[in-house]
C-alpha cells in the first residue's frame, strides 16, 4: 500500500535520500526517488490522481497545482479546501472549490463507521473513503 502513497512536507517530497534527516514516523513513507522541494515540483513529477491536505500551510494548493493536476486527469481535478478559496477559472469555465474541512468530511465518515457496525478502523478503510475504492471484504 505504500507505494502508492507519496507523502510532502514543508521541506518538500520526502525521499529516501533524507531519511537521515526524516522523523521516525516519516521513513516508511520515504521511496526511492529525486528529491522534490515543492508541491507542484511533486505533482509534475509523481502525476497523483488524488491531493490530500492535512496541514495548516496557507497557499499550497495554488491555480498551478491544480491546473498541473488537471493536465495528466483528462481535464479533471476535483478540489475542496478546508477554508474557503476564491472561484477560479479554467480553460473558459469558472469553478467555485468545495470547502471540505474535518466539520464536513469526518462526520461522515464517522457515520458510515457507525452504520456499519464495525469495531476498528484499518487502513484500507479509510482509504477507500478517500478513494472510492472498495477493498474485498476482511475474513
Amino acid at each position: 500500500m505504500h507505494k502508492k502513497i507519496w507523502l510532502v512536507d514543508s521541506k518538500g517530497l520526502i525521499v529516501s535520500s533524507c531519511k537521515n534527516s526524516l522523523q521516525h514516523f516519516k521513513k516508511p513513507w520515504a521511496p526511492e526517488h529525486e528529491p522534490v522541494k515543492d508541491l507542484l515540483d511533486a505533482v509534475m513529477a509523481i502525476k497523483p490522481t488524488v491531493l490530500i491536505g492535512s496541514s495548516g500551510v496557507e497557499r499550497t494548493f495554488t491555480k498551478e497545482v491544480i491546473e498541473a493536476m488537471a493536465s495528466f486527469n483528462e481535464g479533471h481535478a476535483i478540489f475542496a479546501s478546508g477554508i474557503p478559496f476564491d472561484p477560479m477559472e479554467y480553460n473558459g469555465k469558472v469553478f467555485v472549490p468545495g470547502q471540505a474541512n474535518n466539520a464536513y468530511i469526518f462526520p461522515g465518515f464517522s457515520l458510515g463507521f457507525v452504520i456499519s457496525g464495525a469495531i476498528r478502523v484499518h487502513d484500507e478503510m479509510l482509504l477507500a473513503a478517500c478513494t472510492g475504492n472498495m477493498p474485498p471484504p476482511r475474513t
